[in-house]
C-alpha cells in the first residue's frame, strides 16, 4: 500500500502494489503493512526527505539512511474500544471498506492465492458462515 500526499496536505493518494511493483515512484510517505520485501522497496518510492513507516517490523540497518528518508516502526496491539468505534463507523456509512472478492471458507486456498497475487483491490473475505 501506499500513500502520497499533495504538497499543500490537502488531499492523498492510496494504492496498491501491483504485480510489476508500485505504480508511483515519489511518494512522501509510505505506510507498509507487508513487511519483507514490500518494506525493502517502500524506501525506493519514499522522497529524499520522506518518510516510511511501518507495523512489520524494522527496515533492514543503513536503507533508511541510504535513501535520506525517516523511518518508523509502530507497534500495534488489538484494542476492543477502537474496534467497536470503527464498526459503529462502518455500520453509519461513514467508512467503507474496500472488498475485492469474497469466497467460501470450501475455497480458501483460492482466497489466499487472490490475498497473495498482488492484482487485490482491497480486503479478500473468507466467509465461514
Amino acid at each position: 500500500m501506499f500513500v502520497e500526499l499533495s504538497p499543500r496536505r490537502d488531499f492523498a493518494l492510496v494504492g496498491n502494489r501491483g504485480r510489476s511493483g508500485f505504480s508511483v515512484d515519489a511518494c512522501d510517505l509510505v505506510f507498509d503493512i507487508v513487511g519483507g520485501d514490500t518494506l525493502e522497496r517502500s524506501f525506493q518510492v519514499a522522497i529524499p526527505g520522506g518518510r516510511v513507516v511501518s507495523i512489520k517490523g524494522d527496515a533492514p540497518h543503513g536503507l533508511a539512511e541510504a535513501n535520506h528518508v525517516d523511518f518508523e516502526h509502530v507497534f500495534m496491539s488489538p484494542n476492543g474500544d477502537q474496534l467497536a468505534q470503527i464498526a459503529a463507523l462502518i455500520e453509519a456509512g461513514t467508512v467503507q471498506p474496500i472488498i475485492d472478492s469474497e469466497f467460501p471458507l470450501v475455497d480458501v486456498a483460492k482466497a489466499y492465492q487472490r490475498a497473495r497475487s498482488g492484482d487485490a483491490n482491497g480486503k479478500v473475505i473468507v466467509a465461514i458462515r
